[in-house]
């Protein structure tokens, strides 16, 4: 018994660390709030198409923490992103202006737009950005008032739960808030699938075995058969470390 005892208490940091995959989204979003850089961009901002250009992080198209968040969970943060709108907390992200910050609601509507470029945030809002000289104005002052984001949250949750099994991955360097330059950090965004669309099949892996005369067409379109390297990987470099949440 004295022995089952002290397992169990070696065991307990174990399964105090231990998170579920929603545990990990809700936390990855509530860290927005550390986020130092979003995407919008002011009228005076000139931005020329450049297929060469390289996407900089931290120059008002979001920094590694707001890209991490997308990139890393895509949908399975939508419902977390949706709940948040209507958080008033400030970030760490300044406005233009340096009169304040983003609100957590704000950049969870900027991470939505981002995700899922069909997402209707301006129709369901019944304001553009554009109508605004400054951009990020849609948020200080279209949803200043709190009636305002609650309605749009609760607009947003329910035109997600009808599309959200007719969404596909499109891969593209268009952003969804800001027209940055340079290769989009996560590749592409969901939008809603078009009638008899299918998703994009999976290339087939390269060969690394070599195909030896005489060999059959059945034998040469049969799964390729990995070869074992001894060349050691090189180090990935880490991200943005997150901040850890209360």
């Amino acid at each position: 018994m004295k022995k089952l005892i002290a397992i169990l208490f070696l065991a307990l940091p174990f399964f105090a660390n231990a998170q579920t995959q929603d545990e990990k989204t809700a936390a990855a979003v509530n860290n927005l709030l550390y986020v130092m850089d979003v995407p919008v961009c002011k009228s005076d901002t000139t931005i020329v198409a450049d297929e060469k250009a390289k996407f900089k992080y931290n120059s008002g198209c979001g920094d590694h923490l707001f890209w991490k968040v997308i990139n890393d969970y895509r949908l399975k943060a939508v419902p977390y992103l949706l709940a948040a709108i209507d958080n008033t907390e400030a970030t760490q992200a300044k406005l233009p202006d340096g009169k304040g910050h983003y609100l957590m609601g704000d950049v969870a509507l900027m991470a939505l737009r981002e995700t899922i470029h069909d997402m209707p945030v301006e129709e369901l809002a019944g304001k553009k950005v554009s109508d605004y000289s400054d951009s990020w104005k849609f948020y200080t002052k279209e949803l200043k008032d709190i009636k305002k984001r609650k309605a749009l949250k609760e607009a947003l949750t329910k035109w997600y739960d009808e599309h959200k099994n007719n969404l596909i991955f499109e891969k593209s360097d268009v952003f969804g808030n800001c027209t940055c330059a340079g290769k989009h950090p996560v590749g592409g965004f969901y939008r809603i699938k078009k009638e008899g669309e299918v998703e994009e099949a999976p290339k087939k892996a390269e060969r690394k075995t070599p195909i030896k005369a005489g060999t059959t067409q059945k034998e040469k379109d049969a799964p390729a058969i990995p070869v074992k390297e001894n060349a050691i990987p090189a180090a990935v470099p880490q991200g943005q470390q997150l901040k850890k949440t209360e």
